[in-house]
């Protein structure tokens, strides 16, 4: 995507990073590191700033750095078996933030870039899915043109509002 649209900015959707964490972290953290966590995945919505994204991102850095040798522990099977990492869903989540940390914010300093893909997937997507499933008999040819004459509907019907 960067390579195919370079100087487009990207956002990533605040609220499916924030479920997805949320339900690799279950509603009730058994670890101390676990509930930390799961408050600091909970609170994006509330950034509203660059110094709140600032914030933001140093308290996550902060909890990675604190939690780093726990994140690194192991379980040793009885036998012959690999061990393998203890805490592998906080590590899922680290990575998931980590991933997304650089356009998790990027609607603070692009104008008009939403914070999450509501718009698009239920305002946009959703009717266009309902449209192509209705039509599912046309041939890949005709769907194009259905979806090319339902975007430009949807064009012209904005600008005239």
């Amino acid at each position: 995507m960067d390579t195919t649209f370079p100087n487009v900015p990207h956002q990533r959707c605040m609220t499916h990073v924030v479920r997805l964490a949320q339900a690799w972290l279950t509603r009730f953290p058994k670890t101390v590191a676990g509930r930390e966590l799961r408050t600091i995945v909970s609170s994006p919505y509330s950034v509203t700033t660059q110094k709140g994204r600032d914030n933001w991102n140093m308290i996550f850095n902060h909890w990675c750095s604190i939690h780093y040798d726990f994140l690194k522990e192991k379980s040793i099977p009885l036998g012959n078996g690999r061990p393998w990492y203890t805490h592998r869903r906080l590590r899922a989540v680290r990575s998931l933030i980590l991933g997304a940390q650089p356009e998790l914010f990027t609607f603070l300093s692009v104008a008009d870039t939403p914070k999450t893909t509501n718009d698009v997937e239920g305002g946009l997507n959703s009717p266009m899915k309902a449209l192509l499933r209705h039509h599912r008999g046309m041939s890949p040819k005709h769907r194009e043109v259905l979806v090319f004459r339902f975007l430009r509907r949807r064009q012209i019907q904005k600008y005239q509002h």
